[in-house]
């Protein structure tokens, strides 16, 4: 019956927002007015919605995205070379896997998780 999740982040500054997401590898796969949606690959992923006033310390609470990948150590090094700040370093995780950690412009922590 269901067959993905595509949470919907609200943010103050879209611009900014999207321009993270673009910096970090993903593509718009739809635009219109106050609302972009980000992909990998042809799969939509999750959305972005412009909203005028918002809390970015509730959105923390509320969501920390987590994101699959082949490599953490290329991700690492691909925000070297684009300038995206890592919150907190790759590291080796109890149960075997390596994550690193980013904040997005509207307040989010992205994680990263995977193999070296």
């Amino acid at each position: 019956m269901f067959n993905r999740l595509q949470p919907i982040l609200n943010v103050l500054d879209i611009a900014a927002e999207t321009q993270f997401y673009v910096r970090l590898g993903f593509s718009i796969a739809h635009q219109s007015e106050g609302f972009v949606a980000l992909a990998a690959g042809e799969t939509v992923l999750f959305g972005l919605k412009a909203e005028e006033e918002s809390d970015p310390i509730a959105f923390e609470r509320q969501m920390f995205l987590q994101f699959g990948v082949a490599s953490v150590g290329e991700v690492a090094r691909h925000c070297e070379r684009e300038g995206i700040a890592v919150e907190k370093p790759m590291e080796l995780q109890a149960w075997g896997e390596w994550m690193m950690v980013l904040r997005s412009p509207g307040g989010y922590r992205v994680a990263v998780e995977g193999p070296q």
